[in-house]
């Protein structure tokens, strides 16, 4: 399993068979770099400009945008209600959770989660080796909100997303406010933006990744 982070809340996932899968791309507003992979098929959490610009991306993929997912050849994609803000989605509307169902590995997207997670949207979660999870707050879930998520999941690899970088500039969070509440010896600091996982430990790990392009910025 490859997995690519673009930045914001888009990922690359690619399986060993090769099928690529692209999460929440966001538009030319954003300063990350253009995704210029060739995707099989596209999900996006809920339609705003950062998480749907689907006309950026090349080819014709199959786009997921409701919780109905999809099922292609050994890949098993199921979406779970939930909301962008703590009101129900009085405010920001409704967001999907992703779960996608690889051969290898079971991997959590919760897109612009913006509450804390009930007991049934935890109890679907609960077998993820993998979990993709916004950080920055005002959006979405703060750093504190993530981290008592990611101890009731208890994935074996944590990767956030959704905060602050050197390039991005929103009135949310960096990554200090997650990091700060990880044990040290729990963070691993890839300094890649593609990293490859064949094996999964029963190590609990949070992946700190760099967006593609981090080398030309710095």
């Amino acid at each position: 399993m490859k997995i690519k982070w673009w930045g914001h809340s888009c990922f690359l996932l690619t399986s060993k068979e090769g099928t690529t899968v692209l999460t929440d791309p966001y538009d030319a507003g954003f300063p990350y770099e253009e995704v210029d992979d060739n995707v099989d098929i596209v999900t996006v959490s809920h339609d705003h400009h950062d998480h749907n610009a689907v006309d950026r991306i090349s080819g014709s993929p199959r786009v997921i945008k409701d919780i109905k997912g999809l099922q292609q050849g050994n890949i098993n994609i199921k979406g779970i209600k939930s909301y962008h803000d703590g009101s129900r989605g009085e405010k920001k509307g409704e967001n999907i959770i992703f779960i996608f169902e690889f051969p290898e590995f079971k991997i959590g997207h919760l897109g612009d989660l913006g509450h804390d997670l009930e007991e049934e949207q935890l109890e679907a979660l609960k077998d993820l080796d993998i979990l993709l999870i916004p950080v920055g707050g005002y959006f979405t879930i703060d750093a504190e909100q993530a981290y008592n998520i990611v101890k009731k999941i208890k994935p074996a690899i944590t990767i956030p997303m959704h905060y602050n970088t050197k390039i991005l500039n929103l009135p949310i969070s960096n990554i200090n406010a997650f990091t700060s509440l990880i044990a040290p010896e729990k963070i691993v600091i890839t300094g890649k933006s593609e990293i490859e996982i064949n094996l999964i430990s029963d190590t609990q790990l949070i992946y700190i990744m760099d967006y593609v392009g981090k080398e030309n910025t710095t």
